[in-house]
């Protein structure tokens, strides 16, 4: 029977939280310190199941997670489209030009969040899965741990996320 990693209000290491807090996201840092916490306490035991976050984009709130997951002893599975929700695009409120492909007009997070993996050191925790989290989600098979949904904050995209991947846990 494995050990247990339990939250004592243990915080996330303060190099990895300053590069979270750094990368282009929206996770609040009292948003971020709850989740590290929040999956600490829920992911417990050593090689438990995979667990799976909806909605990366450049990876702040990955850093998060995927240094709790790394305590937890599993991999963390970081599904997203890298093109940005709705409320990233042009004209919209949060629209970023800093992550919009000039050779495609279209935004492209991915290498945004290949350097965060990188940078915090997570790249053996950390699974990038790059797809649409509805086709993913139809198509996975492995029991999930812990999940995070996080993706797009429209009614049908949070709902397809939702109904998606629920059954997995």
């Amino acid at each position: 029977m494995g050990t247990s990693v339990r939250s004592l209000g243990v915080p996330l290491d303060h190099e990895l939280r300053q590069l979270a807090l750094s990368t282009k996201g929206f996770m609040p840092a009292d948003e971020g310190d709850a989740l590290f916490e929040a999956a600490l306490a829920a992911g417990g035991a050593v090689h438990a199941a995979p667990w799976v976050e909806v909605g990366s984009y450049c990876g702040r709130s990955t850093v998060w997670l995927g240094a709790a997951a790394r305590a937890a002893g599993t991999t963390l599975f970081a599904v997203d489209h890298h093109r940005g929700s709705e409320e990233n695009q042009a004209g919209w409120e949060h629209h970023d030009t800093d992550v919009v492909d000039d050779e495609t007009g279209r935004i492209d997070t991915l290498p945004y969040f290949r350097r965060t993996i990188r940078a915090a050191g997570l790249e053996q925790t950390v699974v990038g899965v790059v797809g649409e989290s509805p086709v993913v989600a139809r198509h996975w098979t492995t029991p999930i741990g812990l999940l995070f949904i996080d993706g797009g904050h429209g009614d049908e995209p949070a709902r397809l996320d939702y109904e998606g991947w629920v059954p997995h846990v």
